[in-house]
C-alpha cells in the first residue's frame, strides 16, 4: 500500500486475532479499530508498540479513554455516531471519528450535522471516491475514513483505494 502514498492506514480486526498477527503485518498500519475490548489488553497492545493508535468503536467511556492515555502516552481515536456529536465534544479522545449511527455500515448520512463542530475530526460512513470531494468541501475534516466503499466482495480493492486517494488528493 505504500506505493499509493496514503497518509494513514487503519485496520479492523478482533483483538484476539490482533494479538496473534505477525509483527511485520502489524507495523504496516498506523491505527487499529477496536470494539469493547478489555482495557488491559488495549493498554498492553499500545505499550508493547503492537499498535500505534487505538481507534475505539465500542462503548468505551471517557474513564476508559483517560486511563489508556495516562498509562500509555499514546493517542486515542474514539468513534461516535454523528447523531451524538454533542456528546463527542466532551470526549477526552485525541481525535473524534464521526460515523453513521450503525458504525461500519458503509452507509452515507447527513454530513451537514457536523458543520458546527470544531476541528479536527475524521468523517466515516459512506465515504467513497464519488463523494470524497463534496465531503471535504463541506466539512474540511482532518481525515476521511473509507472502508467498505473501497472493497469488492468483502476484500480491499486496489483500484478503488487508488481512486479514493486520487479523489482526496485532487480536492486538497
Amino acid at each position: 500500500m505504500d506505493e499509493l502514498m496514503s497518509d494513514f492506514i487503519g485496520r479492523s480486526v478482533d483483538v484476539p486475532i490482533l494479538e496473534r498477527l505477525h509483527p511485520n503485518y502489524l507495523r504496516e498500519s498506523s491505527s487499529w479499530s477496536i470494539r469493547d475490548s478489555d482495557i488491559e489488553t488495549v493498554i498492553n497492545l499500545l505499550i508493547s508498540n503492537v499498535i500505534d493508535i487505538a481507534q475505539l468503536h465500542g462503548s468505551e467511556n471517557d474513564e476508559y479513554i483517560k486511563r489508556v492515555q495516562e498509562e500509555t502516552g499514546k493517542r486515542i481515536i474514539k468513534a461516535f455516531p454523528a447523531s451524538k456529536a454533542d456528546e463527542a465534544l466532551n470526549s477526552h479522545a485525541d481525535l473524534i471519528l464521526f460515523d453513521n449511527t450503525n458504525h461500519e455500515s458503509g452507509k452515507a448520512y447527513d454530513y451537514s450535522a457536523l458543520l458546527r463542530l470544531p476541528h479536527p475530526f475524521i468523517v466515516a460512513g459512506g465515504i467513497s471516491s464519488e463523494n470524497a470531494a463534496s465531503v471535504i468541501n463541506l466539512l474540511n475534516p482532518f481525515a476521511l475514513d473509507a472502508s467498505s466503499s473501497v472493497e469488492t466482495n468483502g476484500f480491499k480493492d486496489y483500484a478503488k483505494i487508488q481512486a479514493f486517494i486520487k479523489a482526496v488528493r485532487e480536492t486538497q
